[in-house]
């Protein structure tokens, strides 16, 4: 009897195949060596779990409260940024694909974080891999974190890659 006990709570124990499937991973891509190194981590974990690299850019772009600013047309300005972007992107996209890793890029407007955050629900990103430039004291103050305001506001897990650590990604 103690035999088939055992074996009936045996066979009710459900088997988990993953504790948090992978599927969709969003870098946000700033072009600085840091986020180059965010993307490292994210490859390496796209390889693991069979998933989608989506490399995301956004724009931040204040216009200035002064009226006709020396007649700089912003809304131009802020295509060719746009522009730019999506051609860096491309390069970086094009060595991915190379390395076989499935990969998409998006770029947006608006403020770094909640832009970060807006892609990651709109992308369907199962994981964000973002990276710290690691500023302190004054330079954190003026600059805010883009980082902290992903891991505070985002609706998925994220990975914050340090520029100054130990690397664990060959």
């Amino acid at each position: 009897m103690n035999a088939a006990r055992k074996k009936k709570s045996a066979a009710a124990k459900p088997v988990r195949k993953s504790v948090m499937p992978i599927r969709k991973i969003l870098v946000p891509i700033d072009f600085s060596t840091c986020s180059m190194k965010a993307l490292d981590y994210a490859l390496a974990m796209a390889r693991q779990f069979n998933a989608t690299l989506v490399l995301g850019h956004v724009v931040q772009f204040d216009y200035p409260a002064i009226d006709g600013f020396g007649g700089v047309d912003f809304g131009s300005l802020e295509v060719d940024l746009m522009k730019e972007a999506e051609e860096q992107l491309k390069k970086i996209t094009l060595a991915v694909r190379k390395q076989g890793v499935s990969v998409r890029n998006v770029v947006t407007t608006g403020r770094a974080a909640a832009g970060i955050c807006d892609l990651a629900n709109d992308q369907g990103a199962d994981l964000i891999v973002v990276s710290t430039h690691g500023y302190t004291n004054l330079k954190h103050f003026l600059l805010g974190s883009v980082s902290e305001g992903v891991v505070r506001h985002a609706s998925c897990p994220v990975l914050v890659v340090r520029e100054h650590e130990r690397e664990f990604v060959i």
